[in-house]
This record gives C-alpha cells, structure tokens and sequence, in this order.
C-alpha cells in the first residue's frame, strides 16, 4: 500500500479522460502522489489578521510534517485525529529536511522541485 493524496484524485480523472496534461494516475502509479500543502498570504482588502499572514509549505512525508515558514523549517509528527495537533519542533538554521531527512531520491527531487516553485511565487507576491 502506498499513501495518495486526494488532491491527486483530479490527475486521475485527466488520464482517464485521456487529456495531454495529465501527469499520472494515482491507481496505476501511485508513487508519484506527493502530499505537498501551500498557503500564501496576499493583502487583500487588508483583512488578513496578523497571525495568519505567513506563507509557508507543507510536506508530508517519511510519516512525518515539515513545515516551511519563513525560510525555516520545523518538523511535526502525523496528527491522528483524535487529539491534540501536535506540536511542531523548529529545525536548525540552514537545514533542510528534504536535502538530509533521506527521502528517495526521485521524492527528493520533485519535492525540492515543488520547494522551489513556492518559494518563487511566494518571493513575487512580496514584490
């Protein structure tokens, strides 16, 4: 059994429909679902309260959360949905979980690929 995100359910429908953009299918290769969370934060009408104006990526994977919030990461175990979330352990500066955490390296290299492409647009939103 290998994990899937549902996020990835609309690939599924694309390989299905036969349409080009399709990356995969996550029945048929169900390895190449990756659980990778975003949010940004924008000014828009300047109703976001100060807490929540952070952006930051979330990955999940190695049966664990990593958490990228300004340019910092910190790890937090798999919430079981029965109690308290728990508690996230900042990392120390300068590392990096998908660089020394020993992820496969094709996870590692999709995961740096998605890393990457948020830290890109979440630099543009700041101007």
């Amino acid at each position: 059994d290998v994990p899937v995100s549902t996020r990835d359910v609309f690939e599924g429908i694309l390989w299905e429909a036969g349409h080009p953009a399709a990356r995969f299918h996550p029945v048929v290769s169900p390895e190449e679902s990756l659980s990778v969370l975003q949010s940004v934060w924008y000014g828009h009408a300047a109703g976001t309260l100060p807490q929540y104006r952070q952006n930051q990526l979330c990955v999940v994977e190695g049966g664990a959360r990593w958490r990228l919030r300004e340019g910092r990461w910190a790890r937090s175990e798999l919430s079981d949905g029965t109690g308290a979330e728990p508690t996230w352990a900042p990392l120390d500066p300068g590392v990096d979980p998908l660089e020394e955490a020993g992820f496969l390296p094709e996870r590692a290299r999709a995961l740096r690929h998605a890393r990457d492409g948020f830290v890109d647009y979440a630099r543009k939103l700041e101007g």
